[in-house]
């Protein structure tokens, strides 16, 4: 630590950087997981006639694409914020209120964010692993024929 101290904040500094390139890795996993939910939606969007799954599968598009523009929004403030920490670190002016609340505050916001797309994840996979009334109707077919097929043999 020098004098003014400024090793203390330089390390405060790239702790920040840190945490900010971590929440960035985030996103771009939420941005994947998320054009997979859609791959996901959109498969099972074939099967699905009955006019409640239909709601569902709609809010859940909506959801879908709500999550990747908020995602989009957070990726832009944790680059602009990343920005910013990167020029205090350059300019070697590393007074601790700089950046400090806006850290504070956009951390506060992403951990609100994964926690409601937590959440949303998993109602998402509740959702998808309800069979739908097709998949229902083709397990009674296959049922149907085992069943057949074993009075068959039976009856041998």
């Amino acid at each position: 630590m020098n004098a003014n101290g400024n090793h203390a904040s330089q390390s405060e500094l790239i702790e920040k950087h840190t945490e900010t390139v971590d929440w960035l890795s985030s996103s771009i996993l939420w941005k994947s997981e998320l054009q997979n939910f859609q791959s996901m939606l959109e498969e099972r969007a074939l099967h699905t006639f009955s006019k409640a799954g239909k709601v569902d599968a709609d809010h859940f598009q909506l959801m879908i694409l709500h999550y990747l523009s908020e995602i989009e929004k957070l990726r832009g403030k944790l680059r602009n914020h990343e920005t910013i920490l990167g020029k205090l670190l350059e300019s070697n002016d590393v007074s601790l209120n700089q950046g400090g609340e806006e850290h504070e505050c956009l951390m506060n916001l992403l951990e609100s964010f994964s926690k409601t797309y937590k959440q949303f994840r998993k109602e998402f996979f509740q959702f998808t692993l309800k069979p739908t009334s097709w998949q229902m109707k083709q397990r009674r077919k296959h049922i149907f024929f085992v069943v057949i097929v074993i009075v068959i043999l039976i009856s041998l």
